[in-house]
């Protein structure tokens, strides 16, 4: 290629690419041959320079033809026109083959025989024996509703130490406790009715109804205590659970009346089956405790542990820490019953 060409070629691709004239600095003077081979490989670069950036516009250029022709063309692909692709994917909303057949009904009359027709689903559809999924799962509080009416909260009053703005008399403790038998036999903590002899003492029931408590029998040691409601009707109580029947890992429910709070219900899980009274400090040391993670507070004190089967494991007696809390194994409850008849 002649030389005047190649410049001639070089200024067109200037003038397309709009590219500058590079600007010219004052050189040294270098001899004709080696000035003249300078600026011819001055020239193959520029061409190449130009030949990249076509090749970069050419590239992008393509890219968004493409994209717009495609974001232009009407929709016509499997998905939108309600057929299924040819890689199908399982629809988890969808109700088995055998259970579809089942929510289809026939066609009106005057439509072709044997069409089927879908039945709308806004919704799970569960059996009407089997309730709702909360009734069917809600598993603390069928507990509740079978233990709560024989749970009961303790006022102990001292008559002869009155309110002035009221007249009523002062409170000076409270607790709960539980009915065991249909005559109106209960149990609480011997801490929660103790050292109170000239008291009264009421069991506020859950619906409403409250009844006179006279303690019975007490057992320091083990801190429960024996008492009788003074009714002439039946009352609901509870049963208990067989000795050693406890698992660690169990749910449990606890009922009380935490800080006077009546009909309160906490739930959690067995940590511990037989944890000695030595290592929570206290003097019986032959005691055990169930340690469990249920809320036990002050004013929960000689409610029901019950387990899942709504039978009392144990009776609340006393908190450590929050989610370290202690119950009275029914062991012992029912070796203080024995010693008690």
């Amino acid at each position: 290629m002649k030389r005047s060409s190649l410049r001639n070629l070089i200024k067109y691709c200037r003038y397309i690419h709009n590219i500058p004239t590079p600007i010219r600095y004052s050189k040294p003077r270098i001899p004709k041959g080696d000035a003249g081979k300078q600026k011819q490989d001055r020239d193959i670069r520029i061409l190449a320079r130009i030949g990249l950036t076509s090749i970069y516009a050419i590239i992008i250029s393509s890219y968004l033809w493409v994209k717009r022709n495609h974001d232009d063309s009407p929709i016509e692909d499997e998905y939108y026109l309600g057929v299924k692709p040819g890689c199908e994917f399982k629809d988890l909303t969808t109700k088995p083959a055998s259970a579809a057949i089942q929510d289809t009904v026939e066609a009106k009359e005057g439509e072709n025989p044997g069409s089927l027709a879908p039945v709308s689903q806004p919704g799970i559809e569960n059996d009407p024996k089997e309730g709702t999924l909360r009734e069917r799962y809600n598993f603390i509080n069928k507990v509740v509703n079978h233990c709560a009416p024989a749970v009961f909260y303790l006022e102990i009053r001292d008559p002869y130490t009155k309110y002035l703005e009221t007249g009523e008399s002062v409170i000076t403790s409270n607790g709960s406790g539980f009915v065991i038998s249909e005559d109106g036999w209960a149990l609480t903590n011997a801490h929660v009715v103790l050292n109170k002899p000239q008291s009264t003492i009421t069991a506020f029931m859950r619906d409403g109804k409250s009844y006179k408590v006279y303690v019975e029998d007490v057992d320091v040691n083990l801190d429960l205590a024996l008492l009788k409601l003074e009714s002439l009707e039946k009352l609901p109580s509870l049963q208990f659970a067989s000795v050693g029947d406890t698992a660690i890992g169990e749910w449990v429910v606890a009922l009380g009346s935490p800080l006077s709070l009546s009909n309160s219900v906490t739930v959690g899980i067995v940590s511990c089956v037989d944890r000695p009274a030595e290592e929570l400090g206290l003097k019986n040391y032959s005691m055990t405790y169930i340690q469990t993670d249920a809320s036990i507070t002050f004013g929960n004190s000689g409610g029901p542990l019950v387990n899942l089967d709504g039978h009392v494991i144990g009776i609340n007696n006393l908190r450590m820490t929050s989610g370290i809390s202690f119950a009275i194994p029914v062991e012992y409850v029912k070796k203080f019953l024995e010693q008690s008849s």
